[in-house]
């Protein structure tokens, strides 16, 4: 029983994974994620606070969707770089949907959860860019760009936006 109540793994969240964290150590050339601290049921169990469990986790959930979104929009710069690192013919319409798909969900997130107008005008303009490039529109190539602009810049007003919000309601 002790190993359950003092052996619980931190969590990552990252754009593609929620959960312990399985990395043996730094990854050099990464962009640091934070760990989270989980609640331990079996701990505050035994320890006679299990009132205090519900509580923990709601805090717990809070903070992680929060994350969550953080690191959303941190994908999103990474894949505008990408695309814009893409060499000439290289196909890039497997980024341009994700990097489309997950704008769309920080959207609709931003929309009901936040209402951030600055924040839902530029993922609309990353989307409409998307659109753009997938769509093979006329000088399309020339708007990669302002799309790898507006993805660094959305990176920063989301975690700005949202800094502190995983202790309020989020």
């Amino acid at each position: 029983m002790g190993a359950f109540e003092k052996g619980r793994k931190h969590w990552v969240v990252t754009a593609q994974y929620i959960g312990p964290d399985r990395r043996d150590g730094e990854r050099k050339d990464a962009e640091q994620v934070p760990l989270i601290s989980v609640p331990n049921p079996v701990q505050i169990k035994t320890s006679g606070k299990g009132r205090g469990l519900d509580q923990a986790i709601q805090i717990t959930s809070r903070l992680v969707r929060v994350n969550y979104k953080i690191r959303q929009a941190a994908h999103l710069n990474y894949l505008a770089n990408q695309i814009a690192l893409a060499h000439d013919g290289e196909p890039i319409d497997y980024l341009v949907t994700e990097l489309k798909e997950t704008a769309e969900s920080l959207t609709i997130w931003f929309s009901k959860e936040l209402q951030h107008p600055k924040i839902i005008s530029s993922l609309s303009q990353v989307n409409a860019l998307s659109m753009q490039l997938l769509n093979n529109m006329p000088d399309a190539e020339s708007f990669i760009g302002k799309l790898v602009d507006l993805c660094a810049e959305l990176k920063s007003e989301v975690a700005m936006a949202l800094a502190g919000a995983g202790s309020k309601s989020a």
